[in-house]
């Protein structure tokens, strides 16, 4: 558990019917939905609207089949804030079931490579989010994560993902064997802990990615997470029409 493992999750390289699809995926959203909070999200969303004014524009990076995205904008509508969400993803199925999801919703689902994105001709939000999305990727797309929602965000980022440690991996372990889930969700579980993080992990793509660590708080979060949150100095409100 000292150096990141870089084993490949069976949900990505596995061929899984529907079924089983939406059985992991269910599991999954279970697992994500009853170890962790959004609140320290919400207060940073709720400083970037205070900052920017009344309208804000939003992406969720590796968004997924929409989970996140789905429990902003039902925090975002409660709070009567005006946010335009978009989100990305690889996976066609992914973005097709975000897509299902989120179909009521003023949201824009982009199917794509969010590292791409950045160097897009496409209008760029004023804040990134993103969790449970950096330990899918190698150390120099994290630094090239890092480096891009940095340069092209107009207010900030917040990124979340797992602490790499012992107990979290054997807690994982030992839950998904005794609510006998998916064989898929007891392998990948244990290796996303393999995969995420320390927080010197973090320190050191920050220094790869020559971001001032003066404008990013990185904090420990319950359960065996951490949150970084980047806010760009000087970041005003846009004018109004």
């Amino acid at each position: 558990m000292k150096i990141r493992s870089t084993e490949i999750e069976k949900m990505e390289t596995e061929k899984l019917d529907e079924s089983e699809m939406a059985a992991i995926l269910k599991q999954v959203t279970w697992l994500n939905s009853k170890f962790g909070s959004l609140t320290p999200l919400f207060g940073f969303l709720e400083s970037a609207a205070q900052s920017l004014g009344p309208e804000l524009s939003v992406m969720d990076l590796g968004c997924g089949q929409g989970d996140l995205l789905f429990q902003l904008i039902s925090w975002s509508q409660n709070r009567k804030l005006k946010i335009r969400w978009l989100g990305i993803d690889l996976n066609p199925k992914s973005v097709a079931l975000a897509k299902e999801k989120l179909k009521f919703e003023n949201v824009e689902i982009i199917c794509g490579d969010a590292l791409q994105f950045f160097s897009s001709p496409h209008e760029k939000p004023d804040v990134y989010v993103s969790t449970l999305f950096a330990h899918h990727l190698s150390d120099l797309q994290i630094v090239e994560l890092i480096q891009g929602a940095s340069d092209t965000a107009n207010w900030g980022w917040y990124f979340e993902d797992l602490q790499r440690h012992a107990l979290s991996r054997e807690f994982l372990r030992g839950l998904t064997w005794a609510l006998g889930f998916h064989s898929v969700v007891q392998n990948d579980s244990v290796v996303s802990v393999k995969r995420s993080f320390r927080k010197s992990d973090w320190q050191k793509y920050l220094l790869a990615a020559k971001v001032d660590t003066c404008m990013v708080k990185i904090q420990w979060r319950w359960a065996f997470k951490y949150s970084i949150e980047f806010q760009k100095s000087g970041a005003k409100a846009k004018p109004t029409e």
